[in-house]
Parts: structure tokens; C-alpha cells; sequence
């Protein structure tokens, strides 16, 4: 992925969070410490953000970088890493054999539009 595809899609991405969380531009801004200005312009792919505020965002969002740049379609990071630690506590992986992001994230897909297969009692 390009520079450009990466700005695209972190604009994306921050739209689509931002929607879904209910968040302003100005709540945003207020809660990490810049413009309004600043966040319609990384929302409209003018301007790219510093890495220190990718980190921000991503905080204030309650998601992960990885998510805002595309890197995982997963919105928190700790979606991924208790699957792990749950996976290995069951006895399904070791360390020798972590599955992947791209892997879990399959996991919790499955899981999460097979919600009622999984529930406990259908047999």
C-alpha cells in the first residue's frame, strides 16, 4: 500500500469510527488537542496526520492504529489479544503456533455472525 491508499484509507476509516461512535469533528479536536480545521482536513484527505496524533485518535476512539491505517479490520487491539491468550489458555495454540491477525480476525468473524450456534445449551 502507497502513501496515497494509506492516507485514503485512514480518512476512511476515521469517518467510518466517527459515524459509528456518534463523535463530532469538534469533540474530536477538543479531546486531542487540535482544529476542528485539522480533523476535516485528515477527514478530507488533504492533510495527513502525525504519528503522535494517529496515536491520539486512536485512543480517543477507543480503537487501534493498526484499524486506522488499514493494517487490521479489527477496531481494537485487544479484541485480538484476548482471543489469544484465550485460545492458549483452551489449549488450542502454544507459542510455537500463534495463528496470525489476519487469522483471528477470521475467529472473531465467525464468531461474531454465528452468535447463535455458539451459544451454550444449542446442541
Amino acid at each position: 500500500m502507497n502513501d496515497e491508499n494509506i492516507s485514503k484509507e485512514f480518512s476512511r476509516k476515521l469517518k467510518n469510527i466517527m459515524e459509528k461512535k456518534e463523535i463530532k469533528q469538534k469533540q474530536l479536536a477538543d479531546g486531542i488537542g487540535v482544529t476542528e480545521a485539522t480533523i476535516s482536513r485528515y477527514l478530507n484527505n488533504v492533510q495527513f496526520p502525525r504519528i503522535e496524533l494517529i496515536c491520539k485518535i486512536a485512543n480517543y476512539l477507543d480503537t487501534s492504529v493498526d484499524y486506522l491505517l488499514g493494517i487490521s479490520t479489527s477496531t481494537k487491539t485487544y479484541e485480538i489479544e484476548t482471543l489469544k491468550k484465550i485460545l492458549k489458555n483452551a489449549g488450542y495454540t502454544n507459542n510455537n503456533e500463534d495463528l496470525t491477525n489476519e487469522e483471528l480476525e477470521q475467529v472473531i468473524k465467525f464468531a461474531v455472525n454465528n452468535k447463535e450456534f455458539l451459544k451454550i445449551g444449542n446442541k
